[in-house]
């Protein structure tokens, strides 16, 4: 039994002397898969390179969904981590199995537009012409998240420009400090009235959106930061426009609640502007209203 034993420990020691007076080699790769996660193993004779990747529901997994690298050479290591997500909300809020595979669980979207009629309420909205009066709305960027089996938000920024008619011979002007909503001087008629107002909108919907769904209905606050504005006329005789005002007293943020519907790519809005369109005291009580409809890229 000892002979053995002492056979055996020196078959031992052989074999780790002639594995040392080998030159060193390329060793393959080696993957070992735990639960959801993947962990790669590269090693070579000047350094090991460990990557750990998520499994995705197909079966695949790719750069996309890395979270951690390490690569550590001789004397020193270099290690990076990754999220997973570009956009993360920091409620901890359970998924059931229902939406496991759900690739929209976090998605972005780039691009999309929204055509709407905008007018006025109040003693302003009395002279402006609502079939010619136009919102457009470009949307830059909106990232999606969906928080349970039924609630999605969708925060998102756009651009919004709104170009108000007025009829009969009314525009917004400028006087003094104070605007008001003037009829044309004796004698001077007006081929064209427009306010034009141009905003940079904040949204946060709140989407009811089951699972894998096209259908959904949403809710959002919305914070309107304007660009720039100014009512302009046109003259018969005269193509160039005049400028009755540029500031106007708008105020420079708004808050408007708005709804919709989204089916697929296509959607249907209103809005309502929740805080007057202009600095209290220096204009109009008025507020903004749209109906509206608009497609995503």
């Amino acid at each position: 039994m000892k002979k053995a034993f002492l056979f055996g420990l020196a078959g031992i020691f052989f074999v780790q002397m002639a594995i040392a007076g080998k030159p060193a080699q390329v060793s393959l790769d080696t993957t070992v898969r735990i639960d959801d996660k993947v962990v790669v193993i590269n090693e070579t004779e000047d350094d090991i390179d460990i990557t750990l990747y998520r499994y995705n529901a197909d079966g695949t997994h790719g750069r996309s969904e890395q979270v951690f690298k390490g690569v550590y050479l001789k004397g020193r290591s270099i290690e990076q981590r990754f999220r997973n997500t570009i956009f993360d909300v920091p409620l901890n809020l359970t998924r059931s199995s229902k939406c496991t595979g759900d690739k929209r669980i976090r998605s972005i979207g780039l691009g999309s537009f929204k055509l709407g009629f905008v007018n006025l309420t109040g003693s302003a909205g009395e002279h402006v012409n609502a079939s010619s009066s136009l919102r457009y709305t470009l949307g830059l960027m909106s990232v999606s998240y969906r928080l349970n089996d039924w609630l999605v938000i969708a925060p998102n920024l756009d651009i919004e420009f709104n170009s108000i008619h007025l009829k009969n011979n009314h525009s917004f002007q400028d006087v003094e400090g104070l605007t008001q909503v003037l009829q044309a001087a004796e004698g001077i008629t007006y081929d064209n009235s427009r306010l034009h107002i141009t905003y940079m909108n904040v949204a946060v919907p709140f989407m009811m959106k089951k699972c894998r769904s096209s259908f959904s209905l949403y809710a959002a606050p919305v914070l309107k930061f304007k660009t720039a504005s100014s009512s302009k006329v046109w003259l018969p005789d005269n193509k160039s426009h005049q400028k009755h005002g540029r500031d106007l007293n708008l105020n420079p943020i708004v808050l408007e609640a708005r709804v919709g519907i989204n089916y697929s790519a296509f959607n249907l809005y209103g809005s309502y502007t929740l805080t007057p369109l202009f600095r209290s005291g220096k204009g109009p009580d008025t507020r903004m209203f749209a109906i509206g409809f608009g497609f995503g890229f």
